[in-house]
């Protein structure tokens, strides 16, 4: 039992104690007496009750491993997303397609074709809106936010649209950096609306894509 616990046992039982004497002997000041004794006995309370350091990092720790455990659970189960092509596969723009990501990784079709993207390939998953891209595009012509992600095509895709950009809605992109001969390579989907929830939970949970190995798939 902590330092916290001991002082809050012990100020609730002086308290208690002088409650029940003052009562006793009918000389309880309810002007005085009983509104310092309340405060002590709730200070004794939240005492009692309040974690310590240890509890609480062994309380985030306990967390963290059920977030774990949550997260292969669904990976295991896999997460289908119903997206558009925007840049990155030999598939025109605008293209539905499905990816499916589960504990090997990603697993993508569209067109007619199949593509697999196994997770050891893979440096980020993310989600940013077109307005984050064409202002990057702007200041850096394509580059890296925050020296993570790099936006590849979807950087001209996008950033070369500022000047004709009139509406007021955004659009959001699921953007895949994955490394191919040494090199970092990019993989970006237009998200529906329909599917934004999805993808976000998606990319909290696995921060890493993760898909079914098919033998007909074009391994990227």
């Amino acid at each position: 039992m902590n330092g916290k616990k001991i002082a809050g046992i012990i100020l609730l039982c002086i308290t208690s104690f002088v409650l029940v004497v003052e009562l006793a002997r009918g000389t309880l000041d309810l002007v005085e007496t009983l509104p310092i004794t309340i405060i002590f006995m709730i200070i004794g309370l939240i005492l009692l009750v309040s974690k310590s350091k240890k509890q609480k990092e062994e309380k985030l720790i306990q967390n963290q491993e059920r977030n774990k455990i949550k997260s292969k659970e669904a990976l295991e189960r896999g997460t289908t997303l119903y997206l558009k092509h925007a840049t990155g596969l030999p598939l025109a723009e605008g293209t539905f397609c499905t990816l499916t990501v589960n504990l090997d990784g990603f697993n993508i079709a569209g067109g007619g074709a199949d593509f697999k993207l196994s997770k050891e390939k893979i440096t980020v998953v993310d989600i940013v809106s077109d307005v984050d891209v064409q202002k990057h595009y702007v200041s850096s012509a394509g580059g890296a936010v925050g020296g993570a992600i790099l936006f590849g095509g979807l950087g001209a895709l996008v950033g070369g649209r500022t000047k004709e950009k009139t509406s007021t809605s955004i659009t959001n992109y699921l953007i895949i950096n994955f490394l191919k001969d040494n090199q970092i390579n990019n993989i970006s989907f237009e998200i529906p609306e329909s599917e934004y929830f999805k993808a976000t939970t998606m990319k909290n949970h696995f921060g890493r894509a993760f898909s079914n190995d098919t033998k007909t798939a074009i391994d990227l």
